[in-house]
C-alpha cells in the first residue's frame, strides 16, 4: 500500500506530551529521549534503543501489533488510501481494448494519469483485474483479419501509435505490455503479410525491432524497419511524435516508408545510423565546403571561440575590432555587453569605426532593465536574438555573466556543460559564437598559454579556438597565442594602435630588429641561400649580417643546414 503520510501526521493524532522542535527534529519525554526526524519521517528512542519508519512507530506505541495492523490503523484513521481506492481514485487517461478475431472483448489496457497502467481480462462477461488464462493477441486483431487486400502492416511499440495509424488509414498493429514482450505465439497472426516495423527512438525500441525481425525472418515473414522517421524525433519520440511534428502529414510519411522500403536496413544499421557512425570509405566520399573565416583566419565562421586575457589587457576592444571588421564586410553582429553601460560603449564605438555601423546589434547590460538570462535560458535568449537579427556572429562580453551563478570555478563540470551548450548552439544556428574569459593572474604558468585560462581544461576542450592575450612587458601591445581545431598555431603580434590592436603576422617577427627582419625576408625569398648571398643582397656588412642571421637561428625563424639557410 502507498505509505504517503508522514510520522508528524501521527503524532498530531495522538497525545504526546509537550516536545521541543527544532528545524527537522521533535523531541519528547523529560529527557528528550524520543527523536523524531521530519525530513526522513524515521525515529529513535536513545533510552530504548528502539527505532524505525512509521510503521514500527505504531507498533513501538502498542496501537498495532505488527505491520499489517498498522496499515490497517493508517487507513482507519484517514491518513492512507486503501490500493483498490486509490486504483479507482485515478482518472483513466486511455484505454485499449484487444478483442479477437470476431471482435469479441479479451482484455483491456487502462492508462492512468499518474503515468501508471492496469490490465483487466475479460471473464464470464466482466472486467476483472487479471489475465490469467486470457488468450495473448495482437492489437485490434478483428480489423486485422478483416483485411484482404494484402496491404502492409506496420508494427508499432504502443496502442496509441496503433490508434493514430489506423485513424490515418494504416493497417496496424502491436503487442500488449510494451517494447520486448512480442511472443513468438503471436507471429502465427501475420504470417503471410509484408511487415513494416516502426521503432520509437530508443534502445529498448530498436531491441525490440530487432527481435521482431529476427522472430520474422526465423518464420519466414517478410519484414524491415523503418528509420527515416527517427532523424526528427527526440530521444524516446515514437510514431504519434512524428505526427504531430510533421502537421499530421500521413502522405510524407508514406514516402519515407517506400524509401526505407527500398533500403531494408536492420536494426544494427538502423542504429548505427542513429548515431552517425559511418565508414571511412563514406566519410572520403562526403564533400565539404572550405573552411571560412570571419577574421583574419582567426575566427573561424561557425563554432564556439574563447578569447582569453588578464583585467585591463584590451580584450573588449579587440572583440569591438572585431566586430567592426565583420561589419565593414557585411555580416551581422549581436554585441553582448555584459560590463559595459550605453554611453561607455558609444564612446568605444566611435573610437573603433571608422564610420556609423550598419550589420551591429547590442546589449549594454549596464543600462538594460531586462536583467541577463542565464544559464539554459541565456542558450535561449541567444537563439532568440539570432533568429530576429541574423547575426553571423555573438560575441559575449564576458561569459561569465551569462553562466549559471552556481557554474563558477568549483563547480567544473556545470561549467563545462554550459560550455558546451554554446558550442552545440554555434554548430546549430550556423554561426561563430565568441566568448570573453579570464586568465589567472598568478605568474607560476607564464609558460603556458593554456594554463593561464581560469577554470578547469575542460573549459578550452570545448572551445574549438582559444585565443590567450598576453601584454608585453612595458608595452600596450600584446602577444596573441593561438591554437585550436581548425586554425593554424602560432603566436601574432598585436600592436596597439590608440583604439584596438593591428595584427601583424609573426609575434617573435614583430620583435626583430631592422636588419633581422631584412636577413629574414631575404632567406624567405631564396630558400636555401648562403650567408654570401644575404649579404650581397642586403647590402649590409659581413658582421651585421652574420649576427642577425645568428639571432634568427637562436629565436627558431631560421635553421642552418650543410651551410645554407633556410626559413622555418
Amino acid at each position: 500500500m502507498p505509505l504517503d503520510c508522514t510520522i508528524k501526521q501521527i503524532i498530531d493524532l495522538l497525545d504526546l506530551g509537550p516536545c521541543v522542535a527544532k528545524q527537522h527534529e521533535l523531541r519528547f519525554g523529560k529527557k528528550g529521549s524520543l527523536s523524531v526526524n521530519l525530513k526522513q519521517n524515521t525515529w529513535f528512542d536513545f533510552e530504548a534503543q528502539a527505532g524505525g519508519g512509521m510503521l514500527d512507530f505504531l507498533v513501538y506505541r502498542c496501537l498495532a501489533k505488527d505491520q499489517h495492523a498498522a496499515g490497517k490503523w493508517l487507513e482507519e484513521n484517514g491518513l492512507i488510501v486503501p490500493r483498490e481506492a486509490s486504483t479507482r481514485s485515478k482518472a483513466i487517461q486511455r484505454a485499449h481494448i484487444y478483442r479477437d478475431e470476431q471482435g469479441d472483448p479479451l482484455r483491456k489496457a487502462e492508462k492512468y494519469t499518474d503515468n501508471t497502467w492496469r490490465q483487466y481480462g475479460w471473464h464470464d462477461g466482466n472486467w476483472k483485474p487479471s489475465v490469467k488464462g486470457i488468450r495473448n493477441v495482437p492489437y485490434r486483431l478483428d480489423e486485422l483479419c478483416e483485411d484482404t487486400n494484402d496491404r502492409l502492416l506496420f508494427i508499432f511499440e504502443g496502442e496509441k501509435d496503433v490508434d493514430r495509424a489506423i485513424h490515418n488509414g494504416l493497417l496496424a498493429t502491436c503487442n500488449a505490455n510494451g517494447a520486448g514482450n512480442w511472443n513468438h505465439e503471436l507471429n502465427t497472426y501475420v504470417v503471410g503479410r509484408k511487415i513494416c516495423i516502426v521503432p520509437d527512438n530508443d534502445s529498448a525500441g530498436l531491441n525490440h525491432a530487432q527481435k521482431l525481425l529476427d522472430g520474422f525472418t526465423q518464420d519466414g515473414i517478410e519484414a524491415f524497419v523503418m528509420s527515416s522517421h527517427l532523424t526528427c524525433l527526440s530521444d524516446k519520440g515514437d510514431f504519434s511524435d512524428w505526427m504531430d511534428t510533421n502537421g499530421d502529414d500521413i502522405r510524407l510519411f508514406h514516402d519515407l516508408v517506400d524509401r526505407d522500403q527500398k533500403t531494408q536496413k536492420t536494426p544494427d544499421e538502423v542504429y548505427l545510423d542513429r548515431f552517425g557512425i559511418k565508414s571511412a570509405g563514406e566519410l572520403l566520399q562526403m564533400h565539404f565546403d572550405p573552411l571560412s573565416f570571419l577574421y583574419d583566419g582567426l575566427i573561424p565562421s561557425v563554432g564556439l571561440t574563447l578569447i582569453a586575457a588578464l583585467p585591463k589587457t584590451g580584450k573588449s576592444w579587440f572583440v569591438l575590432n572585431l566586430a567592426r571588421h565583420m561589419d565593414e564586410g557585411g555580416d551581422s553582429v549581436h554585441y553582448l555587453a555584459a560590463e559595459d553601460n550605453e554611453r561607455r560603449l558609444q564612446d568605444r564605438i566611435q573610437a573603433v569605426f571608422a564610420k556609423s555601423p550598419s550589420h551591429l546589434t547590442y546589449h549594454a547590460v549596464m543600462s538594460s532593465e531586462n536583467p541577463l538570462p542565464r544559464g539554459q535560458d541565456a542558450i535561449l535568449h541567444i537563439e532568440r536574438v539570432v533568429k530576429s537579427t541574423g547575426a553571423k556572429c555573438v560575441i559575449v562580453d564576458t561569459v561569465q555573466s551569462i553562466l549559471n551563478p552556481s557554474a563558477n570555478n568549483k563547480n567544473y563540470d556545470q561549467t563545462v556543460e554550459e560550455y558546451d551548450a554554446l558550442r552545440k548552439l554555434a554548430h546549430r544556428l550556423g554561426i561563430a559564437v565568441v566568448v570573453v574569459h579570464h586568465c589567472k593572474k598568478s605568474s607560476d604558468v607564464a609558460s603556458a598559454p593554456l594554463e593561464k585560462v581560469i577554470g578547469s581544461i575542460g573549459i578550452t576542450g570545448t572551445a574549438e579556438t582559444i585565443l590567450v592575450m598576453e601584454q608585453l612587458t612595458g608595452s600596450k601591445n600584446c602577444k596573441l597565442h593561438v591554437t585550436g581545431k581548425d586554425v593554424e598555431q602560432c603566436e601574432k603580434h598585436l600592436a596597439w594602435n590608440g583604439h584596438g590592436f593591428d595584427i601583424e603576422d609573426d609575434a617573435l617577427e614583430a620583435q626583430l630588429g631592422p636588419t633581422q627582419k631584412l636577413a629574414l625576408m631575404i632567406i624567405k625569398d631564396a630558400p636555401r641561400c648562403m650567408q654570401h648571398h644575404v649579404v650581397k643582397t642586403s647590402g649590409k656588412d659581413q658582421g651585421q649580417i652574420s649576427r642577425a642571421i645568428a639571432r634568427l637561428i637562436e629565436v627558431g625563424l631560421v635553421a642552418q643546414i650543410e651551410g645554407r639557410l633556410t626559413a622555418l
